[in-house]
């Protein structure tokens, strides 16, 4: 999975542990922050990471006041928070706040690469509902895979848009329409610009 995810946490072992973990599980776009002013810093230039998973005890800078900057700077990150304290109050603060989940250490990696896939999904749900709005036209991020489809209509654009979101997921995509409408050109668009065609791109070059 490309979607960007950022983990920010003081402890080096934990960075390194979580990072092998969901790489183990198909994520692979994964930067890791020691310092929580720095982080805020990289949000504050760089609002693209789908998931920020924050630790709540730092120094310099608690994870609630991460949390809050994040939300500002960046606001359709999904944030899940990590502590070694399991209070409910503070849980409840962290949604308050805008997080997604609240996770307690010890977890293990399944769960987190578990919370971390929903919170993705999330993200792509809420961004499909997004398209359109605003009345700015969308952009496609893989033009490359819809530059077959020629179109300057808004509603198609649209449309494109919300193929394109749901193609890094792996629900099956159902298209429907009357003969001549472009549904073969959608399918392998959708296909060119997600998940299925980098699993048949690694299983012919015998990927690892």
């Amino acid at each position: 999975m490309d979607s960007p995810i950022c983990i920010i946490d003081d402890e080096y072992d934990f960075l390194e542990s979580a990072r092998r973990g969901l790489f183990m599980r198909g994520f692979k776009n994964v930067h890791l922050e020691s310092n929580p002013k720095k982080a805020a810093e990289l949000f504050k230039e760089n609002d693209g990471f789908a998931v920020a998973l924050i630790d709540i005890t730092m120094p310099d800078m608690d994870g609630l006041e991460l949390l809050g900057l994040i939300k500002t700077y960046s606001p359709n990150t999904e944030c899940i928070m990590i502590t070694a304290v399991d209070e409910a109050r503070v849980a409840v603060e962290c949604l308050k706040k805008g997080a997604y989940d609240y996770l307690v250490k010890p977890l293990s990696r399944d769960d987190l690469a578990r919370v971390v896939k929903r919170a993705i999904e999330r993200k792509r749900f809420l961004d499909i509902l997004d398209v359109g709005k605003g009345g700015t036209l969308p952009e496609l991020d893989h033009e490359h895979a819809f530059k077959p489809i020629i179109t300057r209509s808004p509603k198609i654009l649209k449309i494109l848009k919300i193929a394109e979101l749901h193609a890094p997921s792996d629900v099956p995509v159902l298209i429907t329409g009357d003969s001549g409408t472009g549904k073969e050109l959608l399918a392998r668009a959708v296909h060119d610009a997600g998940l299925r065609a980098k699993k048949n791109r690694c299983q012919n070059r015998s990927c690892r």
